[in-house]
């Protein structure tokens, strides 16, 4: 398929997607975030490479795919949730891990 018929569909489908995952970080149980998260990183990732799969030439998965799954990788594991008021923490790994900018609580992994 040619890339100017596929990029206007990706670009719906990846904010519709952006869309509810933000709504999914913002509104869901502490549980539901602990249980959902690996899910909703790798869907984001397989839509991602389903899309470079009918846009970039085979030989380009030597490259994409480690890059993917790398980027999927941190995304998984400096996402936290607080404890307390079940909040989503993006950990950034070159600064400590305080408490919750939210409410103040213990931040833990998934």
């Amino acid at each position: 398929m040619r890339p100017d018929v596929i990029f206007p569909l990706f670009f719906i489908v990846w904010t519709v997607l952006l869309g509810l995952v933000t709504l999914f970080y913002l509104k869901a149980s502490l549980a539901a975030k602990r249980r959902w998260h690996p899910y909703v990183v790798v869907t984001g990732a397989l839509v991602f490479l389903g899309f470079v799969t009918l846009i970039m030439p085979a030989s380009s998965f030597v490259v994409i795919v480690p890059v993917v799954s790398l980027i999927s990788f941190l995304n998984y594991k400096m996402t936290k949730f607080c404890n307390s008021c079940g909040a989503t923490v993006v950990h950034q790994p070159w600064r400590p891990l305080g408490a919750c900018p939210k409410c103040g609580g213990r931040v833990d992994a998934p």
